[in-house]
């Protein structure tokens, strides 16, 4: 009896290999073929020349010391990112400290809606920082007339815009984890600092910030990361600067092929050297916590005056925090052609959503990016679904070996700008190739969802494969022994246990996708104009009010999607 059970197991522990095997290829080809060939075209492209022959011309011009285009541009992301990295973190650690340390009437609903620029798509809040602050800027004419002045004497632009716009976008990372790293501090370590004499800031200095330095580094490589692949900011804020995102754009609508890749190919590289930088750094320096892990209490504000004080404090942030979302949905009413010196919009409508509906003259042109975004999205999302399942099956039940290349196969979608993702797609598929079916790719349709589909693996790879590891393998093993096959398995047993944190994932890549600006800009055709695209249009025609229009539809959406996935995420905590 025993060695029939023995003789039916190993067949059973053969198949199963096999099928780890078949998903372990299936990934990795997929990595294959839109990641890593892509790199290597770009590469190739760079080093070859229209005569046939291959050298270092492209680089040697792209590094020349002086006047080099390339070079400034190289300048320019990194000077920005840098700078974002500290706006934001001046701007999201503070105010961690400040609503975690502090109790005081709504202070949930200022700290939860902290989070608001998150959902600020970032072509949306471009604009809004645009028609805010830039030199036409309410704000800075509105100063000038209080003043008596003909002209605004401070406003937003160039760099000083690009790391303006970063620092409110991007100050909710630094937030979120310090706020995480605040909360988990152990009291018990704060109370002996005290006890042995050291003071506020000595406690701080000493023994605070240490255990915060991996939160603040998972913020500033998140910051430094986004900013430095940040194309709406720098597109609109400082036309004629040098950045890395916009030049690669630039050479690329000049036909400047060699060049491109080239710029692509830098772009790429110093964005792998920084991130492997980064995580060297975090792995020398570790700090663990041997207290008691009591949790520091918040601080309750007993005096009436310093209460209000602090709700009006806390209320006059979040009002900063949600001006860009408020003057958005201000100007999605504004009817277009109506508002030129004046100060506000002097006329209002619903005209713009009725044409947003399809309703009224244009309405279905109109209407069209709003269709274009939402099946290339959803067909982007499919893709990320099927394979972030397969993906986060082997991070979690794969060797030790297989695991770790697996991870770092998939760090490279998050890893690697917009902008640099659209070139290499173009520098595979603009002409016939085995890897398209034989098909050129460059100008059809489906080259765009592509993109999409490789910028959003992590969101639903991420949150899959931490779900699985809280379950762990007892699930798994009890139904194979119950005689479940191995897809009856995952499809009633290991999805379910994970269904509320794959709805999520998913939800967070479509509507990524409905707001991606920087492989839209590149990579769009006139048949699958996106959402993204037609705000950027209309914000340079004029058309201040329909783009505002679609910007709001974009914001509904992902605020929408946010509360239903934090739900869904909480469901699957439990």
């Amino acid at each position: 009896m025993n060695s029939r059970i023995v003789l039916g197991v190993i067949p059973d522990a053969i198949r199963f290999h096999r099928g780890r095997t078949f998903l372990i290829l299936f990934v990795w080809f997929t990595v294959a073929v839109y990641i890593l060939l892509p790199a290597i075209y770009t590469l190739s492209s760079s080093l070859h020349r229209e005569s046939g022959a291959w050298d270092l011309s492209y680089y040697k011009d792209f590094f020349s010391l002086g006047s080099s285009p390339g070079l400034q541009a190289l300048y320019g992301s990194l000077s920005v990112s840098v700078a974002s990295v500290l706006l934001a973190g001046l701007i999201g650690v503070p105010l961690a400290y400040f609503l975690e340390r502090n109790d005081f009437p709504f202070r949930r609903v200022v700290s939860a809606l902290m989070l608001m620029p998150l959902a600020l798509p970032p072509v949306v809040g471009v604009v809004s920082f645009d028609l805010l602050f830039s030199e036409s800027g309410i704000f800075p004419r509105g100063l000038a007339y209080l003043l008596g002045s003909e002209a605004p004497f401070f406003y937003l632009s160039g760099k000083s815009g690009i790391v303006a716009v970063h620092g409110y976008a991007m100050f909710p990372f630094f937030y979120l984890l310090v706020s995480s790293a605040v909360r988990d501090i152990d009291a018990s370590l704060i109370e002996a600092s005290r006890s042995m004499g050291l003071g506020k800031w000595g406690t701080f200095w000493k023994v605070e910030l240490p255990l915060l330095n991996p939160a603040l580094f998972g913020a500033a490589v998140m910051v430094l990361m986004t900013s430095m692949a940040s194309f709406s900011a720098p597109l609109l804020f400082d036309v004629g600067g040098m950045y890395l995102s916009t030049h690669i754009y630039n050479l690329k609508m000049q036909n400047l092929w060699g060049e491109a890749y080239t710029a692509t190919a830098v772009f790429m590289t110093a964005s792998l050297l920084m991130l492997g930088l980064l995580l060297y750094l975090k792995g020398s320096r570790k700090y663990h916590t041997v207290g008691k892990g009591a949790p520091r209490v918040r601080q309750v504000i007993q005096s009436p005056m310093k209460r209000a004080a602090a709700s009006a404090a806390g209320f006059a942030i979040l009002t900063l925090v949600l001006l860009p979302h408020i003057a958005i949905v201000l100007w999605s009413f504004t009817k277009d052609g109506t508002w030129t010196h004046q100060i506000l919009p002097p006329t209002y409508s619903v005209e713009n959503y009725s044409s947003l509906l399809g309703q009224g003259p244009g309405g279905g042109e109109i209407l069209q990016p709003v269709k274009n975004s939402l099946w290339m999205a959803g067909l982007a999302t499919f893709a990320n679904v099927a394979f972030g399942i397969a993906a986060a099956y082997i991070l979690v039940r794969s060797r030790r070996g297989v695991r770790a290349t697996s991870n770092l196969l998939l760090m490279l979608p998050w890893a690697l700008p917009g902008t640099v993702i659209a070139m290499n797609l173009i520098a595979t598929f603009n002409h016939r190739t085995p890897l398209a079916l034989g098909f050129d790719l460059s100008n059809s349709v489906f080259l765009l969802p592509i993109a999409y589909f490789i910028r959003n693996i992590p969101l639903v790879v991420r949150p899959l494969a931490a779900a699985w590891e809280r379950w762990g393998e007892d699930m798994e093993q009890a139904a194979r022994s119950l005689g479940s096959g191995r897809l009856r398995t995952l499809r009633t047993v290991l999805i379910p246990l994970v269904i509320s944190s794959l709805i999520g994932g998913a939800l967070l890549a479509f509507v990524t996708a409905l707001g991606e600006f920087v492989a839209s800009a590149i990579l769009f055709t006139p048949a699958n104009k996106p959402i993204a695209m037609a705000i950027y249009g209309e914000f340079h025609s004029g058309a201040y009010g329909l783009c505002s229009a679609y910007g709001v539809f974009l914001i509904i959406l992902i605020v929408l999607v946010m509360v239903a996935s934090g739900r869904g995420l909480q469901r699957s905590a439990f």
